[in-house]
């Protein structure tokens, strides 16, 4: 009698291992030095959302053709703050080359190099995903085609909380916390937590950790903003003016926005994204009809005279300029070779 109660023990020992293990995923290398792209990442970041890992490698085609989908996925679910894509690219590291390919055809969410989550190890063939729901649960992995159609509901199943405490939920200080709005005045709310902390007691604390949150999340806010101003500086405009709404005493963004303001490159960079989507999808729709895809010699000669103007385009007041100047030449490079 008492071996086996000593069994069952041992048992429910494992298997209460076994799921603390499964809500928490295990990331071994998610650091600043392994980020090729996107914004910074961290273990605490991912806590209470739906997580989509995959390993890829730019010399993999599959691997290439997934990346449309994944930012497809990003861009749609992503803005409400409960999903995240993480690629972890896992072949030879050259940013350079990575990056163009992924400006080639805009991802925009974070890329590192040789990231592993433990509860799911790359068997070696790429590409290969997998996706966690929003207590950590691994709720499948293989090829990331396979997963796609299960994002929405774990998405849907998230409980988003509060739009920048997430899954805090606050006791003592409850009126504070309903006052951190995105697009309001934070500046006004830190100041009475700040006072609040400075009281002490149980309610001095909460105040605190919800401030170091605040604190954090705009920290994330401003990073954000300066990896759009290097690498996609016509979109960011808009993040700008929000933040100068969250934050009116910081003027880091001041200069950029009014740099932004009178960029003649960014009219130009529009009507480019404009002329190079048409044609991207004539050739979608060829390719579809199993036809090769072919530019008429107006068209090619279109392109070929917004490329010099990319390429002449001055950065030297926004540096990011060049980036998403190269990132339109990348892609016109793409319809002129095919």
């Amino acid at each position: 009698m008492f071996q086996w109660m000593k069994c069952l023990i041992a048992t429910s020992c494992l298997l209460t291992a076994a799921m603390v293990q499964a809500e928490e995923p295990t990331y071994t290398g998610l650091t600043k030095a392994a980020k090729i792209r996107g914004q910074d990442i961290k273990v605490a970041d991912l806590k209470g959302k739906v997580v989509f890992f995959e390993y890829w490698g730019i010399n993999c085609p599959p691997c290439r053709a997934s990346m449309p989908h994944l930012e497809e996925l990003y861009e749609k679910y992503s803005p409400e703050g409960s999903f995240v894509i993480i690629g972890s690219h896992c072949q030879g590291r050259d940013d350079a080359a990575i990056n163009k390919f992924l400006d080639s055809v805009k991802v925009t969410f974070p890329i590192y190099q040789n990231v592993d989550v433990a509860e799911a190890p790359c068997p070696g063939g790429i590409p290969f995903a997998a996706l966690f729901d929003h207590t950590g649960k691994l709720i499948k992995s293989g090829y990331p085609s396979e997963l796609y159609a299960l994002v929405p509901g774990l998405v849907k199943a998230c409980p988003i909380g509060h739009p920048i405490l997430r899954t805090f939920k606050p006791k003592l200080v409850k009126d504070l916390a309903a006052k951190l709005k995105p697009g309001t005045n934070l500046e006004l709310v830190i100041k009475e937590l700040e006072a609040k902390k400075a009281l002490g007691g149980d309610a001095g604390t909460e105040a605190g950790e919800i401030l170091a949150i605040t604190q954090a999340w705009l920290e994330d806010r401003k990073q954000s903003i300066k990896d759009l101003v290097a690498s996609q500086p016509s979109a960011a405009s808009a993040s700008i003016q929000t933040y100068k709404k969250e934050c009116p005493s910081d003027y880091q963004f001041d200069a950029t926005l009014e740099a932004l303001k009178t960029c003649p490159a960014l009219s130009l960079f529009k009507s480019t994204e404009k002329t190079i989507e048409v044609q991207e999808k004539i050739f979608n729709r060829d390719k579809a009809r199993n036809k090769k895809p072919k530019l008429s010699q107006e068209t090619a000669d279109t392109l070929s005279k917004i490329k010099v103007k990319l390429l002449a385009v001055d950065s030297s007041a926004l540096p990011g300029l060049k980036a998403e100047a190269a990132a339109l030449v990348s892609r016109i490079d793409k319809l002129l070779d095919a």
